[in-house]
């Protein structure tokens, strides 16, 4: 799961919040996380003219996707095995894809204006939008935290203990917290303003990281195989078939489902090309679904591949550990990483935040002290869901059974079945 592009709007004082107030959460303008609203105007973050090209549009849509899951994609195969594994890769990327450009038929057949518009055509569909992107904005938050807490603990135990991964300093459950809470609280004033601007070029900079990150395994991958100490080499190659059978299949698909999360980000581009280029919107948006959609599977299979001929069974959770710390390409780029991905958490705090104060139930929409109390609930919840799950793959897993694969696969799913037997020309 990648992040939310964030860019200033003009309008309504440059950051404004344009939902009425009986709707959820629009989708942060142009690649930005969000939940549907009854304007088809942008959560106070797109450009006031809307999106023009192709290539702005694919840029919106990879970013989303390219986080911080793609590093943890090779151990997945080694539990699925090559064939298996590759093969989940490329189903999910493709569904993925043909379910943007299904919806985006719809969309444009039914002259819909809006994500709730849409969604309201499968039963559920608003609930299930909802409560959907509300478990994928809380529970990627924590995964994000718990990833960059324990790079940024194995760094500091280099560079100010020189013990690196010593086996005799684990990272506990007390340097857990205590960097959960550290984290948090550099994030926290960020997440009581109702202006995001600040953080308007966090999005890019995460995606402009990781991609680098990821070219850097795929060269030093290739390097470590040049010298002669690849997986086959060193006798620890992944297994073709499926060691751990059905039950493997299972337990990983949540996990790679976690690194194809471009639906978040469709409504929002479309309807920013529908503003900037309003004749030819449905013939970009198609094309950028396609470019988007091939350019992240393919960095997703290359990584892959490449750091499994490389290392295979020995692969770890975070490929980054697969390097040596004195890499300084790789520990730096680490070091971006865990910076990045601080900033970018109240990123997603705010579409969640607004969600809360928005619902018709809670009536804290004109509570001022409302967004202060929900931050910080939802902090206390990230450090409990980290500490009480405490492996990556896990964490990575739950965001994608509980919360990605609902609305990034089953809502468009429905979406499209419903849609297809309620058709507008009888």
């Amino acid at each position: 799961m990648g992040v939310p592009i964030m860019v200033d709007e003009e309008s309504a004082g440059g950051h404004a919040c344009l939902r009425s107030n009986n709707s959820h959460l629009s989708h942060l303008t142009d690649g930005g996380l969000s939940i549907p609203g009854e304007q088809e105007v942008s959560s106070g973050h797109g450009p006031k003219k809307g999106l023009q090209s192709v290539t702005s549009a694919t840029f919106l849509l990879c970013c989303l996707s390219l986080g911080v899951g793609v590093f943890q994609l090779p151990t997945v195969l080694n539990s699925t095995g090559w064939v298996v594994g590759l093969g989940l890769i490329g189903v999910f990327g493709v569904l993925t894809m043909l379910l943007q450009l299904q919806l985006l038929s719809v969309a444009v057949e039914r002259n819909v204006r809006t994500w709730e518009e849409l969604a309201i055509l499968a039963p559920f569909g608003k609930a299930l939008s909802s409560v959907s992107l509300f478990l994928s904005l809380i529970i990627g938050n924590a995964a994000h935290i718990q990833v960059v807490a324990g790079m940024l603990f194995d760094l500091m135990s280099y560079f100010v203990g020189d013990d690196y991964q010593r086996t005799d300093r684990d990272f506990t459950t007390l340097h857990r917290i205590v960097l959960y809470c550290l984290f948090l609280a550099f994030a926290c004033p960020y997440c009581f303003g109702d202006d995001l601007g600040a953080l308007s070029n966090v999005g890019k900079s995460v995606a402009a990281v990781v991609l680098s990150t990821c070219l850097a395994v795929i060269i030093f991958s290739v390097l470590h195989i040049n010298e002669g100490k690849g997986a086959a080499a060193q006798g620890h190659s992944t297994e073709v078939g499926c060691p751990g059978g059905m039950e493997a299949i299972l337990q990983q698909s949540p996990n790679i489902c976690f690194a194809f999360t471009g639906m978040l980000n469709f409504w929002e581009v479309f309807a920013a090309l529908k503003r900037g280029a309003p004749e030819s919107a449905e013939k970009k948006m198609r094309a950028s679904v396609w470019t988007s959609s091939i350019l992240v599977l393919a960095v997703y299979l290359f990584l892959t591949v490449a750091a499994l001929v490389a290392f295979g069974t020995q692969v770890k959770d975070n490929v980054l550990y697969n390097f040596p710390v004195h890499n300084d390409v790789i520990t730096m780029l680490s070091f971006a990483v865990v910076v990045v991905i601080v900033l970018d958490y109240p990123v997603l705090n705010f579409p969640l935040v607004e969600m809360c104060r928005r619902s018709q139930t809670l009536k804290l929409g004109d509570k001022p002290w409302a967004r202060v109390v929900l931050t910080l609930i939802f902090m206390v919840i990230v450090i409990l869901l980290d500490t009480a799950v405490p492996d990556m793959k896990d964490i990575f897993g739950l965001c994608g059974a509980l919360g990605l694969s609902t609305y990034c696969c089953t809502l468009p799913g429905l979406i499209l079945v419903f849609a297809s037997r309620n058709p507008i020309h009888k």
